[in-house]
């Protein structure tokens, strides 16, 4: 039941979110600056205010805060959405093969104790190594964009690391979710850590691509 209504949130945000956004580049700006807000809300409210993990505010302000000004003063929007689309299709893609090798290859004992391992189980419990792997497909999708091969491999590797330093944070404070705004979801800020890392990078990218 769990997973059911995580598929129909998912499919709510994406039409109420997602598609508006895709079509109009005013509301991905506008929806892009409230989302971060909701974000730094989340975690003030679950982390800075309540004073766990004192020595990390500094990380966390500046990992929230300095997206929000990339995003209203630093990268085009045409860039912005599409940092969104491949974080977004990556995250799909890690889910989908993750639940199609359990459908298909439950009853396979030795295949299952190798690729429903988990390569980082300190940091987020529920990974697994096949959802990594279904979520390298994303760099099949530079064909669409006009971004190099590396870069797409930088964004998922990029994108899986910050989904991994969200988790990381909340073991840490025995904390299941940033929020429940989003139901099955977690909060915008367990929807959103893989995309904040990736605008990061492409931020970085492009100082280094002016130089």
């Amino acid at each position: 039941m769990n997973k059911l209504n995580k598929t129909y949130t998912a499919i709510i945000l994406i039409i109420t979110i997602y598609l508006p956004i895709y079509y109009n580049k005013f509301l991905l700006r506008l929806c892009s600056s409230i989302i971060s807000l909701l974000c730094f809300y989340e975690l003030y409210n679950n982390v800075i205010s309540k004073k766990i993990l004192c020595k990390y505010n500094f990380i966390f302000f500046y990992w929230l805060l300095f997206p929000f000004i990339i995003i209203n003063f630093l990268i085009s929007l045409d860039d912005l959405l599409n940092i969104i689309t491949i974080t977004i299709i990556s995250d799909i893609l890690q889910q989908i093969s993750n639940r199609l090798f359990i459908k298909f290859y439950k009853n396979d004992d030795n295949l299952n104790k190798i690729m429903l391992s988990n390569p980082f189980p300190i940091l987020s419990p529920k990974k697994t190594l096949v959802g990594y792997l279904g979520g390298f497909l994303t760099l099949l999708l530079y064909y669409n964009y006009n971004y190099k091969f590396s870069y797409m491999l930088m964004f998922y590797i990029c994108g899986c690391i910050g989904d991994l330093f969200a988790s990381y944070f909340k073991r840490k404070i025995k904390l299941d979710n940033y929020s429940n705004y989003l139901g099955s979801h977690g909060g915008f800020l367990d929807r959103c850590d893989a995309i904040i890392f990736n605008i990061h990078l492409f931020f970085l990218l492009s100082l280094i691509n002016k130089n």
